[in-house]
């Protein structure tokens, strides 16, 4: 599959949104429909995402900032992690409605 054909699929007939929050959502998207398509779509992008759109960073752009607050934003709903905050917060008596 080549980039042309990748975009086609991920944006169809909307804009062609390349910025990582962008992307993350078309991705994400593509990901609910086709998981396996979108494995190849992701294989096809990536390089030229990260050679030609976000040259200027020497990590991957979902290594990022933007793609750690979108994890973040994932975590209050993770019951595992609701337990080990709770946990934490017993340990060092901080009550539950006290610091976020």
């Amino acid at each position: 599959m080549d980039i042309k054909e990748a975009l086609d699929i991920l944006y169809g007939e909307e804009s062609r949104d390349l910025d990582p929050e962008g992307y993350l959502d078309a991705i994400t998207r593509l990901r609910d429909q086709d998981p396996n398509l979108a494995k190849r779509v992701e294989t096809a992008v990536e390089p030229t995402l990260d050679e030609k759109v976000f040259t200027r960073s020497q990590i991957s752009w979902h290594e990022s900032s933007l793609d750690t607050a979108h994890r973040v934003a994932l975590l209050r709903d993770n019951p595992h992690f609701r337990r080990y905050v709770n946990a934490v917060r017993r340990v060092l008596a901080i009550p539950a409605g006290h610091g976020g």
